[in-house]
């Protein structure tokens, strides 16, 4: 019984690692991709269409980020830009890193609203991955060794029974 609950409890961590990688793959940025630079361009001439109660060319109003990214914003306008603390001067760039996790609305001087929404989610660690796969492959490796055992006995049990149809 033991051979088959280490066999089981290794198969179904196999299955719970391949299942947790594959979710990470298929639904979030995950650990799967390195850190990367989320680019804000503020064109030229966003500053005069604001004021002119126009809308910012193609700037998005929500930025969603993984800890460890950064917000790169380039300012192309004439005049100085800022988003909460931070100012952007008349061409130049600055590189903001997401270091912590935080979601909130900031102030931001290129957006007709004023605002920014800004979401920073966790970086996946090694637990949050490695717990991942203990919660569910030891269980589920559990359940096929125990249901690896019951067959193995029955079938051990079946040996040199013959099957006789009845009419």
């Amino acid at each position: 019984m033991i051979r088959h609950l280490i066999l089981g409890v290794g198969a179904g961590v196999a299955l719970a690692a391949g299942l947790n990688v594959a979710s990470w793959v298929a639904f979030s940025d995950g650990p799967i991709r390195p850190h990367r630079d989320v680019v804000l361009t503020i064109p030229a001439g966003t500053a005069a269409r604001i004021a002119a109660g126009g809308a910012a060319p193609a700037l998005p109003g929500d930025l969603s980020a993984v800890q460890g990214d950064a917000l790169v914003l380039r300012n192309e306008d004439v005049v100085a830009h800022h988003v909460d603390r931070w100012e952007v001067a008349p061409g130049s760039t600055l590189r903001v890193p997401l270091d912590r996790p935080a979601a909130g609305r900031f102030l931001c001087s290129f957006h007709p609203a004023g605002s920014l929404a800004v979401d920073v989610r966790p970086a996946p660690g090694p637990l949050s991955v490695g717990g991942g796969i203990a919660l569910l492959g030891v269980p589920i490796g559990l359940v096929i060794g125990v249901v690896s055992w019951v067959f193995g006995r029955l079938d051990e049990s079946m040996a040199g029974t013959a099957f006789v149809e009845g009419n």
